[in-house]
């Protein structure tokens, strides 16, 4: 393997990479993995890139292939940290944690590894250990370190160190701040503790800056031709005539809408039930369609090919592989369940294959005041490829496509035998055990009260809603949009007769 100097176009892939435009980081890797196929570099960003864009499995073997070549520790101990990073959205927590350490072993001032260890004891609510291991590390330099500040900032949101943690982050974050993730992340966190301050156009400023760093735009033009081409070609004719696969299981239950809409609070109190397990935001569809049904385009829009293109082959290739990864590991096991969870958002763009793949399975879609959401989704940091949720316009505009879409699945797909309901946000918020007893008769499940206390569930949250859930359901959030006054003029007027 070479340490020597990295490739010219390496740099060129690493800053697209870290501005979060992948298509540019892939192409100018393509360029120099077959010139230099032993570079460490090159092949850790190479697994970088794929973890990003959900080849998680590729992604691990390569990294644990790179830290075996490696010369010793030293050399390996970013690498170990991108393994770790991969475990993470593995949902592997140990792994994840087992890896951090072995790096911090080697570089134990590393800021960057004690900053991403700290993110992962507040993701298993050991906040203390993430707190113990943040203080004397901040007080080691002046600015504070980037990362290490917006991990504080995360930690102590809603605790009496928010002043501090303020503080901290106004000093650490440049005045004219590169457009990396980094710093979009620390601005999004910025603004976040300034709206709980009751700050907020301070708050509003952070997340119009955070998204105004973003390098990928968003084309209203190709997302609007994507939703005609799925109404147009996904009609219910289509759908019935479709091939279909024989697998007969009801353990499917798919949980989709707009981010920010609802979605982990309804997949924390469905699998809350002791027969319902949950997977998280799993890009197994996403991928499914991609790699059985000539998907293309970014995970947050893959667009299969139309129903009239599928073949038998097809429909069982990709419902083996969602099988594989998804339903089988918890219905395998001595202790399986009757229901599997699936909260990708974003499967809303490939609904039309549920009732092909899956005969039996059960959508739930997700529903909540359009600018409550988008305000949501504004002042989310969203990590890869989402550029639609930059600006206000841009939210509106996609809203309007994503309701355009689900108004057609909601029409056809029951039609063609889908199960598929819908959870108001604002419904379960305010009266939430009939709502959760609704949901959990619609999969067919006999009551369970600990469907009524998701918040003392000690599953893991592994998305952007970890800290809400882990509090008792609450309506604080209904009506957020109303905070931002005017400021929120273009997102009205893009999101139109969204608006009931």
């Amino acid at each position: 393997m070479t340490l020597g100097p990295p490739p010219p176009a390496y740099r060129d892939a690493l800053r697209a990479f870290k501005a979060g435009d992948l298509r540019r980081a892939r192409a100018s890797l393509d360029r120099i993995t077959a010139s230099h196929p032993t570079d460490i570099r090159v092949r850790t960003l190479s697994a970088m890139l794929d973890a990003r864009q959900g080849r998680l499995d590729d992604s691990e073997r390569e990294l644990l292939a790179v830290i075996a070549g490696c010369p010793d520790e030293h050399t390996a101990f970013g690498i170990r940290h991108q393994l770790a990073l991969v475990h993470l959205q593995q949902r592997r927590l140990d792994d994840a944690l087992t890896q951090i350490d072995l790096a911090l072993s080697a570089a134990p001032d590393a800021q960057v590894l004690i900053a991403a260890k700290a993110d992962m004891l507040l993701t298993a609510n050991r906040r203390d250990e993430a707190d113990a291991l943040l203080r004397p590390a901040l007080d080691k330099t002046d600015p504070p370190n980037l990362a290490l500040a917006t991990a504080y900032a995360r930690l102590h949101a809603r605790t009496g160190q928010r002043d501090h943690a303020v503080a901290l982050l106004e000093r650490a974050i440049p005045a004219s701040p590169p457009p990396t993730m980094d710093a979009r992340r620390a601005i999004h966190q910025l603004g976040a503790l300034y709206e709980h301050a009751d700050r907020y156009d301070d708050a509003f400023d952070c997340y119009t800056r955070a998204g105004a760093l973003s390098p990928v735009r968003y084309d209203p033009r190709a997302t609007a031709a994507l939703v005609d081409r799925l109404i147009n070609a996904w009609t219910a004719d289509a759908i019935a005539s479709a091939p279909r696969s024989h697998n007969t299981s009801s353990a499917p239950v798919f949980i989709v809408g707009m981010p920010r809409s609802g979605t982990s609070l309804t997949e924390r109190i469905l699998t809350s039930h002791p027969n319902i397990a949950g997977v998280g935001e799993s890009d197994a569809l996403a991928d499914a369609a991609a790699l059985a049904l000539g998907a293309e385009g970014s995970l947050w829009r893959a667009e299969p090919h139309p129903p009239a293109k599928l073949t038998p082959p097809d429909i069982h290739n990709a419902t083996s592989e969602y099988v594989r990864r998804v339903i089988a590991p918890h219905t395998s096991r001595p202790d399986s369940v009757a229901r599997v969870t699936d909260k990708h958002p974003m499967n809303f763009w490939r609904l039309g294959l549920i009732p092909l793949l899956f005969p039996r399975a059960h959508i739930i879609h997700c529903v909540r005041d359009p600018r409550d959401t988008c305000v949501s989704c504004l002042a989310q940091h969203f990590v890869g490829d989402h550029p639609w949720a930059n600006r206000p316009e841009d939210l509106g505009h996609f809203y309007r496509q994503y309701a355009r879409v689900m108004a057609h699945w909601e029409r056809v797909l029951p039609e063609a035998g889908a199960r598929l309901t819908r959870a108001v946000y604002e419904d379960i918020v305010t009266d939430q055990q009939t709502e959760s007893r609704r949901l959990i008769q619609f999969l067919g499940l006999p009551w369970d009260d600990a469907c009524l206390r998701p918040h003392e569930s000690d599953q893991i949250t592994w998305t952007h809603s970890n800290e809400q859930v882990r509090q008792p359901v609450y309506t604080s959030s209904a009506g957020r949009w109303r905070r931002f006054g005017a400021r929120l003029n273009p997102l009205i007027t893009a999101l139109a007769d969204s608006i009931a």
